[in-house]
C-alpha cells in the first residue's frame, strides 16, 4: 500500500511540476513560430519604416520572423483593437505611436481599448520631432507667411494628418490656437498620403514627422519652415523652431512597442532585451540619421510615458475645446 501511494504521489507531483514547466519552458523557447507587429497605418510612414528596421533586426536576433501587419483605419483603431485582443503570448505586437496609446483617449468617446489595461509596455523606440512643411510652389517662406496669410483668409489654409488624434492634427490644433488662425483639417488614414498629397499640390501644409518630410525636402520638392522640437535639429540646422518663428510651441511624437496585456513577463523581459540592444547598437545609426531621436526604455518607464502622454494630449484637446467623437 505505501509503495503504491508513493508511487501514485510522485506521479501526482511530476505532472503538477511538468505543468508548471511548460509555460517557463515555452517562453523561454519564445519565439518558436513567426511574430506580427501590427502597424496601425498604411505602409510607407515613419512608424512604418521603425518597425521594418525593427522586425528585420529582431528576426535575425531571435531566429524567426517578425512580420510588419498594416492595419490602416478609424485613426489607428482598428489596428491597435486588434492588437488588444490579440492572445497574450507575444506573438502579436504593436508599433504604437503616442496617438494611437494616448491621443485617442481625449478623441474617442467610445475607445474599444483601454490603453493602460488593455497593453503591457514593451520598450519605447523612438521620439521624432514634426517639421512644418509647405510645397516648394508655395508663396509661404515662412511660419510669418503662413499666419498673416491664415489671418486674411480664415478657413482656406487646409493641413494634412495622419488621421485624427495624430500629433500632426494636435500640431495644427496648437499652431491655429496659438497664432490665433483658423485652419481646415484633412485627415488622412496615416502621414504617408498626406504627404503625397502635399507633393502633388493638394494641400496647403503638414505637420510632418522629421524622418517622413526630409527626403522631400532634401529634394527640393518640400519647403521647411520650422521645426516642433524645443531645439533646431542637427538635419536641418538652418530652420528655426516654432519658438523662434514667434509661436510658444513645441512638441516631439514618441513611437513605442507595446503587446496584449496579459503578455508573460518573461516573454515582454526578453522582447525589451532585444529591443533595447538593437536600439544601442547597430539600429541606431540607420534611425538618427533619418530623423529619429532613438528612446530606448524599460517597460515601466513606457508605462509612464503613456500616462503622461494621456494627460497631456487630454489638456490639449480640452484647451482646443474638442469633444470626443460618439
Amino acid at each position: 500500500m505505501y509503495r503504491r501511494f508513493l508511487t501514485r504521489g510522485m506521479l501526482a507531483y511530476a505532472g503538477f511540476a511538468l505543468g508548471l514547466a511548460g509555460p517557463a519552458a515555452a517562453q523561454s523557447d519564445y519565439p518558436s513560430k513567426p511574430v506580427q507587429i501590427v502597424v496601425a497605418v498604411s505602409a510607407g510612414g515613419s512608424i512604418d519604416a521603425v518597425a521594418r528596421n525593427l522586425a528585420e533586426y529582431l528576426s535575425k536576433a531571435m531566429g524567426e520572423p517578425f512580420i510588419v501587419n498594416n492595419r490602416p483605419g478609424a485613426s489607428g483603431i482598428i489596428g491597435t483593437d486588434h492588437v488588444a485582443r490579440s492572445a497574450p503570448d507575444g506573438y502579436t505586437l504593436s508599433m504604437a505611436p503616442d496617438a494611437f496609446i494616448a491621443a485617442n483617449v481625449s478623441m474617442f468617446a467610445n475607445l474599444p481599448y483601454d490603453p493602460l489595461k488593455d497593453f503591457a509596455p514593451v520598450s519605447m523606440v523612438v521620439d521624432q520631432p514634426l517639421v512644418l512643411v509647405v510645397n516648394q510652389d508655395s508663396p509661404f517662406k515662412s511660419v510669418q507667411d503662413l499666419v498673416k496669410y491664415a489671418k486674411a483668409h480664415p478657413g482656406t489654409v487646409t493641413y494634412g494628418s495622419g488621421g485624427e488624434g495624430s500629433p500632426h492634427h494636435f500640431s495644427g490644433i496648437s499652431l491655429g490656437e496659438l497664432a490665433d488662425i483658423e485652419l481646415l483639417h484633412v485627415p488622412y488614414k496615416g502621414g504617408a498620403p498626406a504627404i503625397t498629397d502635399l507633393l502633388g499640390g493638394h494641400l496647403g501644409m503638414i505637420f510632418s514627422p522629421l524622418p517622413e518630410a526630409l527626403p522631400h525636402v532634401r529634394g527640393g520638392k518640400l519647403r521647411a519652415l520650422a521645426v516642433t522640437s524645443p531645439q533646431r535639429v542637427a538635419q536641418l540646422p538652418d530652420v528655426p523652431t516654432l519658438t523662434e518663428s514667434g509661436v510658444p510651441m513645441a512638441l516631439t511624437a514618441w513611437i513605442a512597442l507595446v503587446a496584449p496585456a496579459g503578455t508573460p513577463p518573461a516573454v515582454v523581459s526578453k522582447l525589451n532585451q532585444e529591443v533595447n540592444k538593437a536600439l544601442t547598437g547597430p539600429l541606431r545609426q540607420t534611425l538618427e540619421e533619418v530623423g529619429f531621436i532613438v528612446s530606448p526604455s524599460t517597460p515601466e518607464q513606457l508605462g509612464q510615458a503613456i500616462r503622461d502622454a494621456i494627460q497631456s494630449y487630454g489638456a490639449l484637446a480640452k484647451a482646443a475645446g474638442i469633444k470626443p467623437q460618439q
